[in-house]
């Protein structure tokens, strides 16, 4: 008994593709292939391997599918082009409308916080220099001769100065953020610079004792040289 032989084509679907796949050996042709009612090629498979079916759509896409070798012949598939379409004016609008709408929402982001910097802690007022020697005639560079208190944050209004002669300056209302000078001599008060408004030199060049101290009369620092 002979039994009939039946051979299933299995005919692969359709996949899109940004380029156009050769024309191999002109087996199968590329371009537009809507008319369905094209005849079929029969081509011989080579190795195995059946060139793709290629097509141009409408909008600059192209379709192509995939052909198979079943009893060494290939089969001939026909690329589908129903996905494949030209974006209308308002969908082009709306695209074009998609990288200003991100500009806008980056704007609209809440800027990063940033911590403000920590001021210095409160440091005790303390004499650290004096400039008791200035160049030229001392009596004639009055606001040459200084006296400098460091300290951050403490109100040192009333605080005194004095030498070992027992001169004596107090502090207007004043409160020290990094270092003061006390000039011997007359001027304008600021906040990094105070004036004593002595008509002569307060410090000896040969030696002295400066001394601060707070509003009840405790000595806080001490300086010599």
């Amino acid at each position: 008994m002979v039994f009939p032989v039946i051979f299933i084509l299995f005919v692969s679907g359709c996949t899109q593709t940004g380029r156009i796949a050769e024309n191999t050996d002109g087996m199968y042709p590329t371009g537009n292939t809507e008319n369905k009612t094209q005849k079929q090629i029969t081509v011989p498979c080579k190795n195995s391997i059946c060139p793709d079916s290629v097509t141009a759509c409408p909008g600059g896409y192209e379709a192509r599918c995939s052909n198979v070798c079943v009893n060494e012949t290939c089969t001939f598939c026909m690329p589908d082009c129903s996905e494949h379409y030209e974006p209308t004016e308002e969908q082009l609008q709306e695209l074009s409308k998609k990288p200003e709408t991100l500009i806008e929402e980056k704007q609209t982001e809440e800027p990063a916080k940033t911590e403000k910097p920590r001021e210095p802690e409160q440091t005790q007022p303390k004499i650290t220099r004096i400039e008791y020697d200035p160049e030229g005639n001392d009596r004639e560079n009055l606001n040459d001769e200084w006296i400098e208190i460091s300290g951050y944050g403490t109100e040192i209004t009333g605080w005194t100065v004095s030498d070992a002669a027992n001169h004596v300056y107090t502090f207007p209302e004043f409160i020290i953020y990094g270092k003061v000078k006390i000039h011997t001599g007359s001027g304008k008060d600021s906040s990094t610079e105070l004036y004593w408004n002595m008509k002569t030199p307060v410090w000896n060049n040969d030696g002295d004792t400066a001394t601060l101290k707070n509003r009840n009369g405790d000595t806080i620092s001490i300086y010599e040289y």
